[in-house]
């Protein structure tokens, strides 16, 4: 113990000055320590069965596993062939004794559980004997194999598993792995207690290359779906990323896609009808249709790819369907809005997971795509109508904050004492000076805010017909009959 301690002086200094470091340096640094470990017997090099490792619940900031990614790195592995130099570098640490242990256990069988079957299962707590901080989904997909796990890509699945024969086919040396195990540089469970940045370490170290290691991915190692079409995805990014005359809307996509346990893969097509799309009026809603072709249900999805809307589908966002687009893009912002307002104690995540899944709702709403079990809406208010209902319902963990006794709650805003709306809670819910909003009578009733009054005054909307002539609306009037 008296070694372990001297050594963990020297791994603890080492993780302080690399910590947030330039990526060859953390892993230069991370296979300095495994070595110095291994050199005093407090890690060992072992050929271990996909059986018996998980993933340490400090891997990806405590969030496990990818479970998307899980599948498609297989699908990508057994279309490569898989190359024992690329997990050269698998570490994991011992399964610890004690509260620990159990704690470790819980978080795969979470990790599992959250998964709805497109991980391989954990049973017995006794066949988890170590805890991955590298090559974790590498791993993962190899007893995703084994124990034949649902999964969506169609190379490695037959009937909606994952398929040994068929992996076998494709790629024979993948089942090597599956049935014989990998090399593993093993951690005494002390040491983690000794350094307790370690893991965390140690798994930044494996993730250090992978922004090129996905740049590459992306335009020399390119799926077959995708084959052809990385102009197309740079073209959306650029339409969709921010800067002076575009909407940023990327964050909010990325945000929405991490809440995704599965998602489909998109065709390359898709992206470069998106990105044909002109419609800075309504980028909600051009974002809300690349959610829906990731999101979609199997009706769908043909050949392992997601093509639930056509090129017809893109060209009517601008045209006949216009003003549905616009009504729905509105309802998305205000509908954000709402949730930001009404309910503070939301996580970002909650948020993008609820407005998300609106907005698949309105998308397959306006373009009229119908799958079993789907419900079907006579308009977009129906939609939106439902959708409130639906957040109404939700087992919420928190009180929502009732309104003080001097104030009297509107169906989407909070009135003051003086019966009018105040002007933030107008601006959040995007009724701004220069804005257009949309009759919710009608549609085609499309007006544009040309003044905000004093405090919580009236409003003076300027009609977009030809007659061009002002009317004035109460702002309570304005929040309850129009959408921004």
């Amino acid at each position: 113990m008296v070694a372990l301690t001297e050594l963990a002086e020297q791994i603890n200094g080492i993780i302080q000055a690399h910590m947030g470091g330039e990526a060859n340096q953390i892993r230069t640094a991370a296979e300095r320590i495994v070595k110095m470990l291994i050199a005093a017997g407090l890690a060992f090099v072992n050929k271990c069965q996909c059986d018996n490792v998980g993933t340490h619940m400090h891997n990806r900031d405590g969030t496990g596993l990818d479970v998307e990614k899980v599948h498609t790195l297989a699908q990508r592995i057994c279309n490569q062939g898989w190359v024992w130099e690329e997990v050269r570098n698998a570490w994991a640490f011992e399964m610890p004794p004690g509260d620990q242990r159990q704690a470790q256990f819980q978080f795969n069988v979470q990790l599992v559980n959250s998964a709805e079957g497109y991980l391989a299962p954990w049973e017995d707590i006794n066949a988890l004997r170590y805890l991955s901080v590298t090559s974790s989904h590498t791993v993962a997909g190899l007893r995703c194999v084994k124990f034949g796990a649902r999964s969506d890509q169609a190379g490695i699945s037959t009937g909606g598993k994952t398929s040994r024969d068929v992996v076998s086919e494709i790629a024979p040396s993948y089942l090597e792995a599956v049935d014989n195990g990998m090399d593993w540089a093993i951690i005494r469970h002390e040491v983690e207690a000794a350094c307790p940045m370690l893991p965390h370490f140690l798994q930044e170290s494996g993730n250090a290359g992978h922004g090129t290691e996905q740049v590459t991915t992306a335009v020399e190692k390119t799926p077959p779906h995708l084959s052809g079409h990385v102009r197309d995805m740079c073209d959306f990014v650029e339409q969709y990323s921010g800067g002076s005359d575009t909407p940023h809307c990327l964050t909010d996509l990325e945000t929405w896609a991490k809440t995704r346990k599965v998602s489909k893969d998109v065709e390359g097509r898709s992206f470069k009808m998106l990105a044909k799309i002109l419609f800075k009026q309504g980028p909600e809603h051009v974002v809300g249709m690349l959610k829906a072709m990731v999101a979609s249900p199997g009706a769908f999805v043909r050949d392992g790819v997601s093509r639930p809307l056509t090129s017809s589908d893109c060209d009517a966002v601008t045209t006949t369907k216009k003003a549905h687009c616009l009504r729905a893009a509105s309802y998305t912002k205000s509908g954000k809005a709402w949730l930001e307002y009404s309910v503070p104690e939301l996580g970002n995540h909650q948020v993008a997971m609820l407005i998300g899944d609106f907005q698949i709702r309105l998308v397959m709403h306006v373009h009229g795509k119908k799958a079993k079990g789907w419900t079907i809406y006579k308009s977009v208010d129906e939609v939106a109508s439902a959708m409130l209902d639906d957040w109404a319902h939700l087992p919420w963990t928190f009180i929502p904050k009732s309104p003080k006794a001097d104030e009297k709650k509107g169906t989407i805003v909070q009135f003051g004492s003086s019966g009018g709306i105040d002007e933030a809670v107008l601006a959040r819910m995007d009724f701004q000076k220069g804005k257009q909003v949309v009759s919710n009578k009608d549609s085609s009733k499309i007006y544009t805010i040309a003044s905000i009054g004093k405090g919580i005054a009236t409003f003076k909307v300027e009609e977009r017909q030809a007659t061009k002539l002002p009317n004035t609306l109460d702002a309570a009037k304005l929040a309850d009959e129009f959408k921004a």
